[in-house]
């Protein structure tokens, strides 16, 4: 399980930015890169994604047995829409108030490598709709399936509910790739793990990472549609 979570998940950290650089239009020394379009970075996106979910399925349901059931894809109280809702509300501000407070102990600019794959060609409305259906359902159903699905039950089988919270969020962090925004990124991941552990599914979860990337990307690309206007 730690087996698909490492190679599935990350493979796409570390191959997506190299894959959108050889996209990318090759230019002279001191021109501008010319970015790789809409279409290509979202097909790459979606192919990785699905990708995954045919590993994870191929492995754990196929070889071992296993049920979408088993990995937390149960029914829940609707009780817990409102409070996943609500999580995703409050953890926005405070991830991001985490970010800024890491942030202001950094000299020089942080790049966040991200940003070039949730917004490859600045702002448009088809980038914004396809981005925010990718970043919010898409993805979350990929991480929390690999994340609180896999890797959070198998920690909290050898060490405890309190341990494979933080671990699984320490993991969850790192595979971002991103080293200034871990301490935020593993608050995220302690709540995602907190709320599939109450909730006993998958589902709150998704809920509460999709809340929060949609958020993120709306904020993204209100910040890249003011630049432009």
């Amino acid at each position: 399980m730690l087996l698909i979570v490492i190679v599935g998940l990350g493979t796409e950290r570390i191959l997506a930015p190299i894959v959108i650089d050889l996209l990318s239009d090759p230019v002279l020394p001191g021109e501008e890169a010319h970015k790789p379009s809409l279409l290509m970075t979202v097909s790459f996106m979606l192919f990785h994604s699905l990708v995954v979910l045919w590993i994870i399925r191929r492995v754990t349901i196929v070889k071992y047995g296993l049920s979408w059931r088993d990995l937390g894809f149960v029914a829940i109280d609707r009780s817990w829409i409102g409070r996943a809702a609500t999580m995703a509300v409050i953890s926005v501000p405070l991830v991001t108030l985490i970010n800024l407070t890491v942030l202001q102990s950094v000299e020089g600019p942080v790049e966040n490598p991200q940003i070039d794959i949730i917004a490859p060609v600045g702002f448009t409305w088809p980038a914004f709709i396809s981005m925010t259906l990718l970043a919010g359902v898409l993805v979350p159903i990929v991480e929390e399936t690999a994340f609180r699905g896999l890797l959070y039950p198998w920690l909290r089988d050898r060490m405890g509910v309190p341990w494979a919270i933080f671990f699984s969020a320490l993991c969850f962090a790192s595979f971002h790739r991103m080293l200034y925004f871990i301490p935020a990124i593993t608050v995220l991941g302690i709540i995602l793990a907190f709320v599939r552990e109450k909730s006993d599914s998958l589902w709150p979860p998704i809920i509460v990472h999709g809340g929060f990337n949609t958020a993120m990307t709306i904020i993204l690309y209100s910040s890249l549609a003011e630049g432009n206007a």
